[in-house]
């Protein structure tokens, strides 16, 4: 048997999701009311769904403050079910809110939706999301409403999310620095390996959720795929003092997107006409420096470390580009190009790289 214990979502009796991630105080007594709202539940059921990691009398506390802020008493029935009838949060309306707020909440909703195209685990708050927009003044929300109505954002479609325990247990592990021991699919290593990391930091990027810590296997600071943790096992005992002064961003360094080479080097790279002001339009890297010449073609300048993951974003430009400096990028582009040239028959060698599948 694995020596990890698979995390597993909890169903409360009514076929809900049990909520394992710590609450702060407010966001606690958001989910009661919200839960309120939506129907009946005991104190004891509450406790179960909104704040296991608290003791039961915590619920109580969050239903008295509730009800003294609200100004109204919550339903209760003969079975000790509380029940919130009021269709509305009293203190939005206390709020200032414009048309531009209303597009900002609608648009948010969106990014959390949980649909192909949106950010893994962050489905959780789409329903919070909802019943905020729904409590905005009426001309409000039929205004922000008929604005995004033709409105998408689009982001790049990912992969099922698999780990959402995972995710929600190295949050609580990070915010309380303690320990996490981990199965992990490596690539590098090509073949799972067993693992400790002290858990730094925790950010998405382009198509995933990323966690940078202290992984005793390799003994140094490394960047982890969530999707790619097997297994998860939180010791609460094993806890971490995070070096002082350490930072993502310093850990980061120049790298071009999140893999940091050895030493940094100044990359000039000419991109024709054609693309130059798409290119100009982004803003690729912090270090970067552009200007355009005469003949429409564009010159970009950036300090990075390594060049392997700059190499990708070139080769997406095809031969709308060309790498100017330094050499060693160059002849790196050379030897991938003669790769290809292979490949679809070009030149002398005819035979491609590939085997045959069949």
């Amino acid at each position: 048997m694995s020596e990890f214990a698979n995390s597993q979502g909890n169903k409360d009796s009514r076929g809900g999701e049990r909520q394992d991630k710590p609450l702060s105080h407010v966001g606690r007594v958001l989910s009661v009311v919200s839960l309120l709202q939506q129907g009946w539940y005991t104190p004891s059921e509450l406790h179960q769904l909104v704040a296991p990691e608290k003791q039961e009398r915590t619920i109580y506390r969050d239903i008295e403050e509730i009800q003294l802020f609200l100004r109204e008493p919550l339903v209760k029935n003969h079975k000790g079910e509380y029940h919130f009838p009021k269709t509305s949060f009293p203190f939005l309306h206390s709020i200032e809110v414009a048309v531009e707020d209303g597009v900002s909440l609608l648009l948010l909703g969106q990014v959390g939706s949980g649909e192909p195209g949106s950010i893994p685990y962050l489905n959780a708050a789409a329903p919070l999301i909802e019943s905020l927009s729904r409590e905005l003044p009426d001309e409000i929300q039929k205004t922000a409403e008929k604005q995004v109505q033709n409105v998408h954002i689009h982001i790049a479609p990912t992969a099922p999310a698999r780990s959402r325990d995972f995710f929600f247990q190295i949050l609580w592990a990070k915010q309380n620095c303690t320990k996490i021991r981990v199965e992990y699919g490596s690539i590098f290593e090509n073949t799972p390996i067993c693992t400790t990391i002290y858990p730094y930091h925790i950010h998405f990027n382009r198509h995933a959720w990323y966690v940078t810590g202290h992984s005793t296997f390799h003994n140094e600071v490394r960047t982890f795929h969530l999707e790619r943790i097997r297994n998860l096992k939180i010791n609460p005992d094993a806890t971490f003092v995070p070096p002082f002064g350490w930072s993502y961003e310093k850990f980061r360094g120049n790298a071009w997107n999140m893999i940091r080479g050895e030493e940094d080097v100044e990359v000039e790279l000419l991109f024709s006409k054609k693309v130059a002001k798409n290119v100009k339009a982004v803003c690729w890297h912090k270090t970067e420096q552009t200007r355009f010449y005469s003949n429409g073609t564009l010159a970009y300048r950036a300090t990075v470390s390594g060049i392997k993951e700059i190499l990708w974003w070139i080769f997406g430009y095809a031969d709308e580009v060309e790498v100017i400096q330094p050499q060693s990028l160059r002849d790196e582009m050379r030897r991938r190009v003669g790769n290809l040239a292979r490949i679809y028959g070009i030149g002398e060698n005819q035979n491609s790289t590939f085997e045959n599948p069949d």
